[in-house]
């Protein structure tokens, strides 16, 4: 989407890679009338930027200025992240320029198993719209996700690292569906 539609709330997820993953912004707009939730934008970084041993890392500089453009842009309301991988110092700069950042940490358990049962659920209950990108990156990042059981604090997804990353626009997606799903009242 170019712009939020009338009637949509809209919150994102950041994965920060640098340089053995890739990095990924996911703009999810819910709607508690028709109980939808929907993938407004999908945006993907690679690592093209050369640090001081000639490895790829992705240039964070794009990444924050293109958070900060899509907050104003969607008027996001929650923009969840992981801290690792400089998350929470970039998170600091973002909130100084009013975007709402939360910290979604991936060592929690509950964090985990909340973000593979809305993605379980929001696939299961057909409550989630998804557009083909012309990559095809968000279908593919789903079909590397495996749900394994952590009992007792619940399940987690799994994803495999290939030449396209580590999931990560799906991981963006699913780090916002939790509180998009909120939103919609389940």
């Amino acid at each position: 989407l170019e712009k939020p539609e009338p009637g949509w709330d809209y919150v994102a997820g950041l994965d920060l890679g640098i340089n053995h993953d890739h990095s990924a912004a996911v703009v999810v707009g819910a709607n508690a009338v028709f109980n939808r939730a929907r993938v407004a934008l999908a945006e993907a970084w690679v690592p093209t930027v050369p640090n001081d041993r000639g490895v790829n890392e992705v240039d964070v500089d794009a990444v924050e200025r293109e958070c900060l453009a899509l907050s104003k842009r969607f008027r996001i309301t929650w923009f969840g992240y992981d801290p690792a991988a400089g998350g929470s110092a970039m998170a600091q700069r973002l909130r100084r320029g009013g975007v709402p950042m939360r910290e979604v940490s991936f060592s929690s358990p509950k964090n985990l198993s909340d973000m593979a049962t809305a993605f379980v659920t929001a696939l299961k209950d057909g409550r989630l719209e998804c557009y083909e990108d012309g990559e095809g990156r968000l279908r593919r990042d789903f079909g590397k996700f495996g749900i394994v059981a952590k009992l007792p604090s619940g399940y987690r997804l799994e994803a495999v690292s290939d030449e396209y990353g580590h999931a990560d626009v799906g991981t963006a997606l699913v780090i916002c569906l939790p509180t998009a799903l909120r939103m919609m009242g389940g």
